[in-house]
């Protein structure tokens, strides 16, 4: 295990395509490129807001969202900024790339997603059908539907291309707090076989295929708190990180037995994910540092 300190919150981590760097994004600061064998920083990149971040599959560009409103693309090697995006009228919470990087999807308090072009800015479709903040989206892994889902309780499934509803999922709306009430939906993990679909709320973890909405596997956090879930680049393992303090536990999704588990955050775990091959995982958070870990 590694660990990298920051001077803020850990709001999200990418890996780069060749798995030798990630990229820590810093609540309302900055960004951080660094080397994963030695930690040494390479890039900083200054955003207000930060929330989100994703890295290009060409490698050389990096793209950041927040609750500033923008998004931005800069260069890798510089931190110099190449593109703003400035489709949203309130902040971003929710940020994806599609699979070959043309496209991106950002989603927020203004209850939109947006579909828009990674080379030129250009907005491709609003998605208009939520009715609260959104919070998380995933692409498939055929770039063809994405699925959104926030504050109203549904995750929904659409055609990327035209923004067709193809599946609206309920599951959530069934699983109450300790008030009686449904608990906001703030993460979204397509399988990469493209068969499955992980969703989060506050207690409760549910896999089930997107096309016909049937639920597959009903997990409850037992720790405290949920953080993010992220599938092994085969599909065969899932991580998840629940409690406060933070644990990553790695799920088998066929069965939901417990293969591998990882404390040694001090605070709750905002950020997770497993490298291009699949042999680490990286995770962020409150306790201002990112990690990698080797799981089983």
């Amino acid at each position: 295990m590694s660990k990298k300190q920051h001077a803020r919150w850990v709001e999200g981590v990418a890996w780069s395509p060749d798995g030798q760097r990630l990229v820590s994004a810093c609540d309302r600061d900055r960004a951080q490129v660094w080397e994963v064998a030695t930690g040494k920083t390479r890039v900083t990149h200054a955003q207000d807001g930060l929330r989100q971040v994703a890295w290009l599959p060409d490698g050389a560009r990096i793209v950041t969202a927040g609750v500033d409103r923008t998004i931005e693309i800069w260069d890798t090697s510089t931190g110099e900024g190449l593109l703003d995006y400035h489709g949203h009228t309130k902040g971003v919470w929710a940020l994806a790339l599609s699979p070959d990087g043309q496209r991106a999807a950002s989603g927020g308090q203004d209850n939109l997603v947006q579909v828009w072009d990674t080379a030129t800015g250009q907005t491709l479709l609003t998605y208009r059908e939520h009715t609260g903040w959104v919070f998380a989206v995933s692409w498939s892994p055929n770039g063809q539907y994405l699925a959104s889902a926030g504050d109203d309780y549904v995750v929904r499934v659409w055609e990327a291309a035209t923004g067709a509803n193809v599946c609206t999922y309920r599951g959530h709306a069934q699983k109450v707090n300790a008030l009686g009430n449904p608990n906001r939906i703030e993460v979204l993990a397509w399988s990469p076989d493209g068969q499955r679909i992980v969703s989060c709320s506050y207690a409760w973890m549910l896999l089930w295929e997107p096309l016909t909405g049937q639920t597959r596997l009903t997990l409850r956090d037992t720790l405290g708190h949920h953080g993010p879930v992220a599938w092994s680049p085969d599909g065969a393992r899932l991580a998840w990180a629940e409690g406060w303090p933070g644990v990553v536990q790695v799920w088998n999704p066929a069965t939901g037995e417990i293969t591998s588990r990882f404390d040694g955050h001090t605070s709750v775990i905002f950020a997770l994910a497993w490298s291009p091959d699949g042999r680490l995982i990286s995770s962020g958070g409150r306790d201002r540092t990112t990690q990698v870990w080797v799981p089983e």
